[in-house]
């Protein structure tokens, strides 16, 4: 599960990304469209043991627009083009990228 998050603007927004992943089974990814997101790896609790939905006849109405196609409830693409489970991750690519402003070797 991911949630969208601002694109960080300031060393405030980019600590805050750092909170995010001090966190055991969190995760934060860009996607193609530079779109930045938190993720969480969990699993639903509604999958039952053969993957499919326990749920499905009264599943919320985000699972049924959810996947390609909608209602597939497994994505077995490349979502991200980026992602950072640690905060080394994270300040790495931050220095390797255009946001210097933001995470100049002062902030790591």
């Amino acid at each position: 599960m991911a949630i969208e998050i601002d694109r960080p603007q300031d060393e405030r927004d980019l600590d805050d990304i750092r909170w995010y992943l001090l966190h055991r089974d969190v995760s934060v990814c860009i996607d193609a469209d530079g779109d930045w997101y938190v993720a969480f790896q969990t699993p639903c609790e509604a999958l039952g043991d053969d993957g499919r939905c326990s749920r499905y006849e009264h599943r919320p109405e985000l699972c049924r627009e959810h996947g390609e196609p909608p209602g597939d409830c497994e994505y077995t693409g490349d979502l991200f083009v980026d992602t950072f489970s640690t905060l080394e991750s994270l300040d790495n690519w931050f220095r390797m990228t255009t946001f210097p402003a933001i995470a100049g070797d002062d902030a790591m």
